[in-house]
């Protein structure tokens, strides 16, 4: 059965091209993209797929509403996506693929806490200081960048028992992104039309 929502949300997902009826030079995948899947019901990140029928017999059109960049380079057929393989090719400007951006966020993060054990493994008995140096010491071998002194203060502390400065610390930061995320509604709201 057809789902009304879905349609009228999937009316508006079509590719300038395809929106012209210009359809023979649609390259499918339009652009970085993610949200939700009204027909799957999930999350989808990626090259975002103009949902015009023209697309059917491409083999990456089967319901999604994004696909990783590498899925569309490697399998789309349309007639638009080689111009636009090519363009992505001369310009240097290839779609991130959300699935590599969130292993590599993980990978940083357990090399993070990799490098705070072994710091707290070695802490006893130094000072607040040599323990920042510690943690300087142990992301550096690790590849990973140096946070700003007030971050490494509330690092430090932590690790000599004393959690309040980083508690402090994440508290602002989810105070910071609430506030990131409020704006943003905001400004979605301030776009759509007034109701009538």
């Amino acid at each position: 059965m057809r789902n009304p929502w879905a349609d009228e949300f999937e009316r508006d997902y079509l590719a300038p091209y395809c929106q012209r009826g210009v359809h023979e030079r649609c390259p499918h995948g339009v652009g970085p993209s993610g949200g939700l899947n009204p027909r799957r019901f999930r999350l989808e990140f990626g090259t975002g797929l103009c949902a015009c029928p023209c697309h059917s017999p491409c083999p990456i059109a089967d319901g999604h509403r994004a696909v990783p960049p590498s899925r569309w380079r490697e399998s789309c057929s349309c007639p638009g996506a080689a111009a636009q393989r090519t363009r992505h090719i001369q310009t240097g400007a290839e779609p991130p693929d959300f699935g590599q951006i969130v292993a590599q966020k993980r990978r940083q993060s357990e090399l993070r806490k990799q490098a705070s054990q072994a710091v707290r493994a070695a802490a006893a008995g130094k000072s607040k200081d040599e323990i920042k140096d510690m943690l300087r010491a142990e992301r550096q071998a690790r590849g990973l960048s140096i946070p700003a002194d007030h971050v490494l203060d509330a690092n430090a502390d932590a690790i000599m028992g004393n959690y309040g400065p980083a508690l402090r610390l994440a508290g602002q930061s989810f105070t910071h992104v609430a506030g990131g995320i409020a704006e943003l509604i905001r400004t979605l709201r301030s776009a759509m039309p007034p109701d009538e």
